[in-house]
């Protein structure tokens, strides 16, 4: 590798460390925002149930669940694709340029080490650098990278939704316990009819 060499693998280093980073930083987001989600969740069930002198009426506990469901919804549907796609887009970033410093130093790795191997149904995605008689062929510009396809969740990221699904479910069990258990006492408090009581004042005015 000659000096010009170099310095373009210095770079491609910089740019692919770079990507790596923001991976870093957003898987790091990724999973204060998970935490988050089963700590509101979570606390809410507990505050819920722990409390006994607090009443949960019908409409409380409807209001409840419905913000759970918008809640879950932006989650899952809203806030867990966006970030897998900015977290695939920098891991095939990064090994964008890895592999371009692997052309430099005219090695590669060995197959069962590339990512194709270990993700079959993702091959496609993950593109070399190509050479440079290569640089305006197809291959430089990988149409079969579509959006859909980067904004599959991870296993883990469904694992997250699922556990925010379980606490969610939860805390919308125990309002509606609550507001079924005031009903109950409410239904069964005992109660002195107006007869009752006026008979009983007209037999102090008449002794």
């Amino acid at each position: 590798m000659n000096d010009e060499q170099g310095r373009q693998a210095d770079f491609y280093f910089k740019l692919g460390n770079q990507a790596w980073l923001r991976f870093l930083a957003r898987r790091d987001v990724e999973w204060k925002t998970a935490v988050g989600v089963w700590t509101l969740f979570g606390a809410g069930a507990i505050t819920v149930i722990s409390s006994k002198d607090w009443t949960t009426p019908w409409i409380v506990a409807l209001i409840g669940t419905m913000l759970s469901a918008a809640i879950l919804i932006l989650y899952g549907w809203y806030w867990l694709p966006y970030i897998a796609e900015a977290m695939r887009r920098d891991q095939l970033t990064s090994y964008y340029w890895e592999s371009g410093i692997q052309l430099l130093l005219g090695r590669r790795l060995p197959d069962f080490l590339e990512p194709s191997h270990f993700y079959p149904l993702t091959a496609h995605e993950w593109r070399r650098m190509p050479a440079e008689a290569d640089q305006l062929g197809s291959d430089a510009q990988p149409a079969a990278v579509t959006l859909h396809s980067l904004r599959r969740l991870h296993t883990s990221q469904r694992s997250q939704l699922l556990v925010a699904t379980v606490f969610a479910l939860f805390f919308v069990s125990a309002l509606w316990i609550k507001a079924n258990t005031v009903s109950s006492s409410l239904q069964n408090r005992p109660h002195i009819s107006i007869d009752g009581q006026m008979e009983v004042e007209k037999l102090r005015l008449n002794p």
